[in-house]
């Protein structure tokens, strides 16, 4: 089962939200705390939303963060996953239910797209494994440290 959180139910579960982006965000170092504190008010003021998944023991299994964007251009609104984390590896097809009320949080905020990016293979296999597809590749020169 999962779950999104209200903003006010947020500062409880900081600790477990925070772990999870710790696993799966790329930082660079010294910018943790501002990034961090960043993704905290947005889950605060419902700029990006947070949601847990339960296990049948009812302890958390993964937490999921998305964030609304809006395309400056077209003005088209999409649903980006930010990150995607599970404490254990979940059986093939566990998250299907979860990302179904992703996309019903996209069609309600009238978003053309659900998407997200990620280098872990694990992750990569479940979004195709729901339904996801390679839509483009990103490539980068790394600047400085």
């Amino acid at each position: 089962m999962i779950v999104r959180l209200i903003s006010l139910q947020v500062p409880k579960f900081w600790d477990v939200i925070k772990y999870a982006l710790q696993q799966t965000e790329v930082l660079a170092i010294g910018t943790e705390a501002n990034k961090f504190n960043e993704i905290f008010a947005f889950l605060l003021s419902d700029k990006a939303q947070c949601f847990l998944k339960y296990g049948e023991d009812g302890g958390i299994q993964g937490v999921m963060v998305t964030e609304i964007h809006e395309d400056k251009y077209s003005k088209e609104k999409s649903v980006k996953i930010r990150s995607l984390y599970a404490y254990k590896v979940l059986p093939k097809g566990e998250w299907r239910e979860d990302f179904e009320l992703v996309k019903k949080l996209a069609i309600s905020e009238k978003c053309t797209r659900v998407f997200f990016d990620s280098r872990n293979p694990r992750v990569l296999q479940v979004g195709r494994e729901v339904g996801f597809k390679e839509v483009h590749t990103t490539m980068e020169i790394p600047i400085g440290g």
